[in-house]
């Protein structure tokens, strides 16, 4: 069976990973790294269990899902 990709909606403004890790380490944004690199998106981060927000050092923001959710309800994540 073929493999199905999902589609790009809009200009990739914004790439979400999550993750349930408690500590997102560097092997776990190979993924995100990829897509960033082909698509272009301006901002890129991964929803975690992580207990405080960062930033890796190619910009890619890793924040607890619960600031995720704060930022989401308040239309500050586009």
């Amino acid at each position: 069976m073929a493999q199905r990709l999902a589609p790009i909606v809009g200009q990739a403004l914004l790439a979400i990973e999550c993750k349930a890790a408690i500590e997102v380490k560097a092997g776990d944004l190979k993924g995100l790294r990829v897509f960033h690199e082909e698509h272009g998106a301006r901002r890129s981060l991964v929803v975690s269990r992580e207990p405080e927000p960062r930033r890796t050092d190619d910009d890619i923001e890793i924040l607890p899902w619960q600031h995720f959710c704060r930022l989401l309800w308040g239309g500050q994540l586009v």
